[in-house]
C-alpha cells in the first residue's frame, strides 16, 4: 500500500526573480493549494467556473514534483487538470518540512475564478 505523504508546498521563484505567492497544502486534508490566476484555464474563466483537481506526483530528492497524473477533476471539459499539471512543474515541496528522499504525494488544488 502506498504511502500517503503530507505536503506542504510553496511556490519556485520565477524567471523574473519575484516570488509567487506561497500557499501551503495538507495532501492529506481536503483544503487545497490555491491556483494562481495565470494558471486559470480560459474557458473556465469566460463562464466563470470553479474547479478542483488532485495530483497523484513523485517526489524527488529536490523536493521536485515529476510524474503527475490527474486522479480527479471536477467539473471536467474546462482544461483544469491540465491547468494543474502545468502548475506541478513550479511547485515544490516546504524546505523546511520533513527530509523527503523519494516518495510519492496526493496534491489537492483549488481554481477559484480570479477578481
Amino acid at each position: 500500500m502506498r504511502k500517503l505523504l503530507t505536503a506542504t508546498m510553496f511556490w519556485a521563484v520565477a524567471a523574473s526573480g519575484q516570488a509567487h505567492p506561497q500557499p501551503q497544502a495538507d495532501a492529506s486534508a481536503p483544503s487545497a493549494t490555491d491556483a494562481p490566476p495565470q494558471f486559470y484555464p480560459d474557458k473556465a474563466q469566460r463562464f466563470e467556473v470553479n474547479g478542483k483537481v488532485v495530483l497523484d506526483c513523485a517526489i524527488t530528492s529536490e523536493r521536485k514534483l515529476e510524474e503527475c497524473t490527474v486522479v480527479s477533476e471536477t467539473p471536467v471539459d474546462y482544461g483544469f487538470g491540465d491547468a494543474a499539471l502545468r502548475m506541478s512543474k513550479i511547485l515544490r515541496m516546504d524546505p523546511n518540512g520533513p527530509l523527503v528522499i523519494k516518495g510519492r504525494a496526493t496534491i489537492p488544488i483549488s481554481f477559484k475564478v480570479p477578481r
